[in-house]
C-alpha cells in the first residue's frame, strides 16, 4: 500500500520508495533536497481519549493542513503513531 486510509498521505512504503528516486537524483545531479519531521506529543494520549471517529477526523484534518503547508511538487507520508514526514 503507498496511500495511508487513514490520512490520505503516503505510506512509509511510499516514502522509501520516493527517498531512492530522490538519492538518485543526488547522486546523478547533485541536487539535495530536505526532509521534515513532524511528531505529534502524547499522540497516544490523544488516541484514546477521542472516540474512533472523532480521532479520524483529527487525523484526517491534521493531513490536510500539512497538505496545505507544503508545495505542489512536494509530498507528505504519514508513518503511524503520530509521525509525519
Amino acid at each position: 500500500r503507498y496511500i495511508d486510509e487513514q490520512t490520505g498521505l503516503g505510506t512509509q512504503r511510499a516514502l522509501e520508495r520516493d527517498l531512492q528516486v530522490e538519492m538518485d537524483r543526488l547522486v546523478r545531479h547533485g541536487k539535495p533536497f530536505t526532509l521534515a519531521l513532524i511528531k505529534i506529543n502524547d499522540y497516544a494520549d490523544l488516541e484514546s481519549h477521542l472516540a474512533s471517529n472523532e480521532f479520524s477526523v483529527c487525523m484526517r484534518s491534521l493531513a490536510g493542513v500539512i497538505q496545505k503547508c507544503i508545495r505542489s511538487f512536494d509530498d507528505a507520508y504519514s508513518l503511524g503513531e503520530g509521525r509525519f514526514v
